[in-house]
């Protein structure tokens, strides 16, 4: 009996023990991944095109979001500091000659964040450097920067989905009187519209007024700066979100919305005659992650006549001490 013990024993000992050291070792991997694919300095070879591909949330400062320890692949999201700044050196880099806009999915970004893009894109473009834009299907948003290339492809069997700002409210207090749930609602004012879905079926004209207020000068602006990179008038651009002609590749291309139909091989093709290469050359891009790694910004550390700039993202949660 003595002697299973002790085989039961070394067993689970030797059991655990390799448990350990598995876990040892995959952490020792884990890390070096993570720090190599950090920490590394990327070159920069000439004639390369910057591959700029916003499928990420956008904080303000890089790595402000939740990463997933897991994702070998994305340890590192760029902020939007660093994504303006890459883009202002990516201008006066020699080595750089163009942007690819890789929009194939929807910027995750609000319209300020998106505005500040766009702007450093069309600040890019007066260096003389090419942007070309591609994207099987553009939304709104993503269009809102697609605008500002010189050359916009889309998929024939794509087009934009250009339909103009729109709010929407649900109401609550119907569902609620029925499965008998009252609120307690307390409210001064006429234009305190947070408690309208609780205490109304419909949207007061108080609401209605101030939601128009916010969001049609929000829409002229988003059709005045496409407008103007696509010479088109407001007129024109609403008629086209009014009739919503634009979901339809071919008739985007005929009111001059896109420039070319095609898919990412036309793009690439396009992007070599630019850079004057041929086909058989493997065309040279980096992506903005990896070239933020390849330059120190400019960083101004004296501290006179300066404002420091808190940067605090995420949700506010009352005290539960």
């Amino acid at each position: 009996m003595n002697q299973f013990f002790k085989f039961v024993f070394a067993s689970c000992l030797g059991v655990f023990l390799a448990t350990v050291a598995l876990f040892g070792v995959g952490f020792v991997i884990m890390a070096g991944i993570a720090g190599s694919s950090s920490n590394q300095k990327v070159d920069v070879r000439s004639k390369t095109v910057l591959h700029l591909k916003l499928d990420n949330p956008i904080p303000e400062q890089t790595n402000n979001v939740e990463l997933n320890p897991f994702d070998f692949g994305n340890q590192e999201i760029l902020g939007l500091n660093d994504i303006l700044a890459s883009i202002e050196h990516a201008k006066d880099d020699p080595k750089i000659e163009g942007i690819l806009l890789d929009l194939g999915t929807n910027v995750m970004a609000g319209f300020a964040t998106a505005s500040s893009i766009r702007e450093a894109l069309v600040d890019f473009k007066e260096s003389g450097k090419f942007i070309n834009a591609f994207a099987k299907n553009y939304s709104q948003g993503t269009y809102f920067l697609a605008s500002t290339a010189d050359k916009i492809f889309v998929s024939p069997l794509g087009g934009i989905d250009f339909h103009g700002l729109a709010a929407t409210v649900p109401f609550f207090k119907e569902m609620l009187d029925k499965v008998g749930v009252k609120m307690q609602v307390f409210y001064a004012g006429q234009f305190k519209s947070a408690t309208e879905p609780y205490r109304r079926n419909d949207m007061s004209d108080q609401n209605r007024q101030q939601l128009r207020e916010f969001l049609d000068p929000l829409y002229d602006n988003y059709l005045s700066v496409i407008g103007e990179s696509r010479h088109k008038t407001v007129g024109e651009l609403k008629e086209m979100a009014d009739s919503l002609r634009l979901t339809n590749a071919e008739e985007a291309l005929r009111l001059g919305m896109v420039d070319e139909l095609g898919y990412i091989d036309n793009v690439l093709a396009d992007i070599r005659t630019k850079t004057g290469q041929s086909e058989k050359d493997k065309l040279k891009t980096i992506s903005i992650e990896d070239y933020r790694k390849s330059f120190n910004p400019k960083t101004n550390y004296k501290i006179k006549d300066k404002i420091a700039v808190i940067y605090a993202e995420g949700a506010i949660y009352a005290d539960q001490g």
